[in-house]
């Protein structure tokens, strides 16, 4: 049997759902700065939240992940 999408039974049931919230995207960037310097930041919609340089490429990807990662840890424990 189909049912209104105006009922009772529709409405109660709409009440008790639990609201989703839209995901954050955030994202590492590592950009060479010199020949012997690279930066990387951790931005979420082209806010950067944190940056820092490193004389490698590889470097500045292992802090910046670790930054990332350490925000993901303290947005989780709030």
């Amino acid at each position: 049997m189909k049912q209104k999408m105006d009922s009772p039974c529709v409405a109660a049931h709409s009440r008790g759902m639990k609201t989703y919230f839209t995901p954050r995207l955030l994202e590492v960037i590592v950009t060479p700065q010199e020949p012997a310097l690279w930066k990387w930041h951790v931005s979420e919609a082209n806010v950067e939240l944190a940056h820092g340089y490193a004389t490698s490429q590889q470097v500045a990807q292992s802090s910046g992940d670790r930054a990332l990662f350490a925000i993901l840890s303290v947005a989780l424990s709030k």
